[in-house]
């Protein structure tokens, strides 16, 4: 982290271990109007010794704002930095450029990611902000203790994640699924990228259907192609699955394609997905009283997963 407590205003200090990732800000105020305003990073060097990090490692986006129409309810106005509607920052842009009129602020977020084999010691660099009109610079001062973040994790680690806002917030069109993949796969690069290791592959993701026989059919299609957009392309790296033990009742009735959703001891059969409390509850391995599981994938690929469910699979067809 960096010390804001103790910033002046003249330079940025950083410090952090080998191979972790840090982040600090910046804010342009233009006294005159700024077109094509860019940021540029020089690389780090360390004081004393010819060992540099290359400024590649130093990444910067502008900060853009979202509308706020209305604010978190039930909050104390002094807890409010300012009323809605308002704009708030929220965005990392990936525009190189930009226009910012006299008087205006624009923030500028950097991401360090320090080399595993970095020196330790003190590095220091310069931000430049610059424009057709103007420049003006900023130092960096980055202190490097001598430990390393180990790549493997040892403790699981997830900021829970929705795709049921991707249409609003990235103008998805419905059965665009091509684009929809292509989102989720930056969600899931994003992820890795801060050392995220779990993620939830939903079961409702596999599509039951009934013959006229009265034999249940599975299909794992979308089921996968989830487990495949967070596997090692997006750098989830390990191939184990981990399955998270519970239980189901008030399970399907027989002959019913749908699962149902399963809500405070109900089950709700308008639903196509079961959930437990409001949480996705798994599919039944028995006739509703047998422990189920629900798929926790783990830094993972995920073809393992379909093998995995194998046996709950079995159930729910023996079961109906």
């Amino acid at each position: 982290g960096y010390e804001c407590h103790d910033a002046t205003g003249r330079e940025i200090r950083l410090f952090g271990l080998r191979n972790e990732t840090l982040s600090a800000q910046c804010v342009v105020r233009a006294n005159q109007d700024l077109s094509k305003l860019t940021v540029s990073v020089d690389p780090l060097k360390l004081e004393g010794s010819a060992a540099e990090i290359p400024a590649e490692h130093v990444q910067w986006n502008f900060v853009t704002s979202i509308l706020i129409e209305e604010n978190t309810r039930k909050l104390r106005p002094a807890d409010l930095t300012r009323p809605a509607p308002a704009r708030f920052p929220d965005c990392l842009a990936e525009e190189r450029q930009c226009d910012v009129a006299k008087g205006s602020l624009k923030a500028v977020y950097l991401t360090v990611r320090i080399p595993a084999g970095a020196e330790p010691g003190e590095y220091r660099a310069r931000v430049t902000a610059s424009s057709a009109a103007a420049e003006a610079s900023l130092p960096i001062a980055l202190t490097v203790h001598p430990l390393t973040l180990p790549d493997q994790r040892h403790v699981m680690v997830t900021e829970w994640f929705s795709t049921s806002q991707f249409k609003r917030h990235h103008g998805l069109e419905d059965g665009d699924t091509k684009r929809f993949d292509a989102l989720l796969r930056c969600y899931a690069e994003n992820m890795a990228e801060h050392r995220q290791n779990v993620f939830r592959v939903s079961l409702g993701l596999i599509k039951s259907t009934q013959t006229a026989g009265g034999e249940l059919r599975l299909d794992f299609s979308d089921f996968d192609r989830w487990a495949q957009i967070f596997g090692t392309p997006a750098g989830w790296t390990s191939s184990r699955p981990a399955l998270s033990p519970t239980s189901a009742r008030g399970l399907v009735q027989p002959r019913s394609p749908s699962l149902g959703r399963y809500r405070h001891g109900r089950v709700d059969r308008r639903a196509k997905t079961p959930f437990r409390g409001g949480v996705p509850a798994p599919l039944p391995a028995g006739a509703g009283q047998a422990p189920a599981r629900e798929t926790m994938a783990r830094q993972d690929d995920l073809p393992h997963c379909r093998r995995a469910l194998q046996p709950q699979r079995d159930g729910l067809a023996r079961s109906l």
